[in-house]
């Protein structure tokens, strides 16, 4: 009876500790409105406030953990937070979150030696979002945020975001209405005409949001304020942070509109200055229109005024080394149909063949090469393999044979006979270059 006496008071001392723990813990937290994360400072020092919030929660059970999320500090809030991301408690997280998102109290964060603030109700977002909700709950909340007319940035991230619905578009026509810049461009990637007036408005709101809604409607009624507006920045000698939406635009517009107004910007109009901004803005917009439209004006940027990125190096290079290649295509052409006629002339297609496999050599070794350094030690390899091949095929098989080898299907019908003609003519195009050297220098 006595151990069990001792057993009770033990055990009574102990959670007694263990709750003084806790609470010596909750209020070193809430001392301060400060999250720290693991390491602060320059130095990147261990943080006693996350070792604090750390044993807290290791202490705590998984309701006490959920209590933790309604405490008046968001410090303690926000650390729980942090620490139940992971962890697999069950709750109704969207209960949890959709009452979070009206948590506007500013928390401080220090993490080495950045130092931000953010509203609690985001960090909740941030931290357990994804990973608490299911795709349903998160398509709720959303809209709820919306109707809400939240204050939060999350809120902010869906209308930027390119989540679409028929309830999420009245909630923010909704909030548009009100006169909010972010709803208002949220509208334009509905693409509804009753919205059009409704953006105009962005150009006294937010001239950056403004461009930025126009990717979503790119209107050639548009092009007039665009070239007014581009001239009115020519002289300015102090950039925004527009121009880089505005250059944006421009480029996707695709055509000599866009030409134009990139021209104006390399003029000598522009502010000396401030032109390298331009230039800049310019570089950005256009690097991921590796299609061969804008390549000039890479080249240029990358040469003369030093913008450059590996990505942008690299397609260069692929496309000055594919450059020769329709050209080459086409002498084969007329090496083809004049080898055709005037085969007697060997000494003459000698010399040619020669010339023409020395160009086909190095078109294909600096192709190699712009790809891979590494690559150009297999260009023997091709060559012992295409010169068998192409005699193989010119003198050792049918026109038959030769016919069957070849898949491609002509657009237009044709007869049988004109049909295995014309794979015939391809075959021996297709292999021509090392076929006109042997060939040529044959006896036969």
């Amino acid at each position: 009876m006595k151990k069990q006496i001792s057993f009770i008071f033990l055990l009574a001392a102990c959670i007694a500790i263990f709750a003084q723990t806790k609470e010596s813990l909750l209020d070193q937290l809430r001392h301060l409105n400060t999250f720290e994360n693991e390491h602060i400072g320059d130095q990147g020092q261990k943080s006693e406030l996350y070792a604090a919030a750390q044993e807290l929660v290791n202490l705590c059970s998984g309701k006490e953990l959920l209590e933790l999320l309604n405490d008046t500090s968001p410090v303690v809030k926000c650390y729980t937070a942090f620490f139940i991301q992971d962890k697999n408690i069950e709750a109704d997280w969207y209960k949890i979150l959709l009452k979070e998102s009206s948590d506007y109290e500013e928390v401080w964060f220090m993490n080495y030696d950045l130092i931000y603030t953010v509203l609690a109700g985001d960090y909740f977002f941030k931290t357990l979002f994804d990973k608490k909700l299911t795709k349903d709950e998160q398509d709720k909340i959303r809209l709820e945020l919306i109707k809400n007319q939240s204050k939060l940035d999350f809120a902010q991230k869906i209308l930027h975001g390119q989540e679409k619905s028929k309830e999420l578009y009245e909630a923010t026509r909704k909030w548009a209405l009100t006169g909010n810049a972010d709803a208002i461009f949220s509208l334009a990637k509905y693409k509804k005409e009753q919205d059009l007036h409704l953006i105009e408005l962005l150009k006294d709101k937010n001239m950056s949001l403004f461009f930025r809604a126009g990717l979503y409607n790119l209107s050639a009624s548009q092009k007039p304020f665009l070239r007014e507006y581009m001239i009115s920045i020519m002289p300015e000698k102090n950039r925004k942070s527009e121009w880089k939406d505005f250059y944006k635009l421009i480029a996707a517009y695709h055509d000599g509109f866009s030409k134009e107004i990139f021209n104006m910007a390399f003029s000598n109009k522009v502010d000396k200055d401030i032109k390298m901004y331009h230039l800049e803005s310019i570089y950005e917009a256009i690097k991921g229109y590796q299609d061969g439209f804008y390549d000039d004006y890479l080249k240029t940027l990358q040469t003369k005024y030093n913008f450059a990125d590996d990505q942008v190096i690299d397609y260069l290079r692929k496309v000055e080394g594919a450059r020769p290649i329709l050209p080459y295509v086409i002498l084969n052409l007329l090496l083809f149909i004049l080898y055709k006629f005037t085969k007697k002339l060997k000494t003459m297609h000698r010399i040619i063949s020669i010339v023409d496999n020395l160009l086909f050599v190095l078109i294909l070794g600096y192709g190699f090469y712009i790809t891979n350094p590494l690559l150009v030690i297999l260009l023997p390899c091709v060559l012992l393999v295409a010169y068998p091949i192409s005699w193989g095929l010119n003198r050792e098989l049918t026109d038959e044979e030769l016919a069957s080898l070849v898949t491609l299907q002509s657009p237009f019908p044709l007869k049988k006979e004109n049909r295995i003609k014309a794979k015939v003519g391809f075959a021996h195009f297709a292999f021509f270059p090392f076929y006109y050297l042997l060939d040529s220098w044959s006896k036969a």
